[in-house]
């Protein structure tokens, strides 16, 4: 199996694939790119992790706000990550400080991202594992209570929420914990890798006439996978992929939307020095661009037909017929 299918296979199996720093590609979609961001935790990044907890008896965690404006209403764990930490540990924190309990995180949920890619949210679906719910007799500046409310109490919001805007990506959670595991993506929490920059790692999937399928490579200074450096004022995954395919097959300006979030790395140790990350993101080409990108213009760049009959047949159950993929929200 060729280093590209050998990086495909593990990304697919949860793991980490380390990055040569000289493939990573800044694309100057409309002249806009900022040589000089580092992304820097609390300052020019923020990390929010969000904890969707359920117990054995389908109920979902809430804890009651203390913060003078939002007092007592209600809404899920949620906190910024702190410096030197990585995203689960910071949902177990979370969790612990405004509910007083212990958990396990069991997956990475989905993956919410701000158009300004300055706000990156981490949901997490998680079991209780210890310790009690905090009391109003235990109220302090992290929550006054937490307490186990059904869905549908939740939906009708029978009691006062501080907002609906974790609704979607509740009923997400939930349906994953209803789901067979063969039909659902993969338990997946974050790959602990040190990033010093905001990475997107890009796996565009190409079906030939034959019935092959082919994945966008870079050749140089080896064949790898894309890795495009993330620019916060251009503002959108979907605008960096579509200079780079203008880049590649000397086009106009293409769209194709995210099918889902393969894997995340992070690391955040040493603070400061690696609170980046890297998402690796899956597009397919739809059937009407096959033809507009079907030859590659730039000598850096080639499309790869993929020779193992086994990943062909993981590619095209989990990222295509489907879709097994973490989703992510905008």
């Amino acid at each position: 199996m060729e280093g590209v299918e050998q990086d495909l296979k593990k990304l697919m199996d949860g793991h980490v694939v380390p990055i040569h720093p000289d493939s990573i590609t800044v694309t100057h979609s409309n002249g806009l790119w900022e040589d000089d961001y580092v992304p820097i935790v609390k300052k020019t990044v923020s990390y929010i992790a969000m904890g969707l907890v359920f117990n054995e008896e389908g109920q979902m965690l809430l804890i009651q706000e203390a913060k003078q404006r939002i007092r007592g209403q209600w809404y899920i764990p949620a906190g910024r990550i702190e410096p030197g930490e990585n995203f689960v540990d910071g949902v177990k924190r979370e969790v612990k400080e405004e509910a007083g309990i212990d958990i396990d995180v069991i997956s990475l949920c989905t993956l919410e991202i701000n158009d300004s890619l300055s706000w990156f949210f981490p949901y997490c679906v998680a079991r209780p594992k210890g310790g009690r719910l905090k009391t109003l007799a235990e109220q302090d500046e992290e929550s006054l209570q937490a307490q186990w409310f059904t869905l549908d109490q939740i939906r009708n919001k029978e009691m006062k929420l501080r907002g609906t805007d974790f609704f979607k990506v509740m009923e997400m959670a939930q349906s994953y914990l209803a789901t067979p595991p063969e039909c659902r993506h993969p338990a997946y929490q974050v790959g602990i890798q040190a990033h010093s920059d905001l990475l997107q790692r890009v796996v565009i999937i190409k079906h030939t006439e034959d019935g092959k399928v082919e994945i966008l490579c870079r050749d140089k200074p080896q064949r790898c996978l894309p890795v495009l450096k993330l620019l916060t004022n251009i503002g959108s995954l979907y605008i960096s992929v579509g200079a780079l395919l203008k880049d590649v097959f000397k086009t106009k300006m293409i769209h194709i939307p995210a099918t889902g979030l393969l894997t995340l790395e992070h690391c955040g140790i040493p603070a400061e020095e690696h609170d980046g990350l890297c998402l690796t993101v899956v597009y397919v080409v739809p059937a009407p661009l096959h033809e507009q990108l079907k030859t590659v213009q730039s000598t850096d760049y080639a499309w790869h037909v993929i020779a193992n009959d086994e990943l062909v047949e993981k590619i095209n159950l989990r990222m295509v017929a489907q879709n097994l993929l973490i989703p992510i929200v905008h």
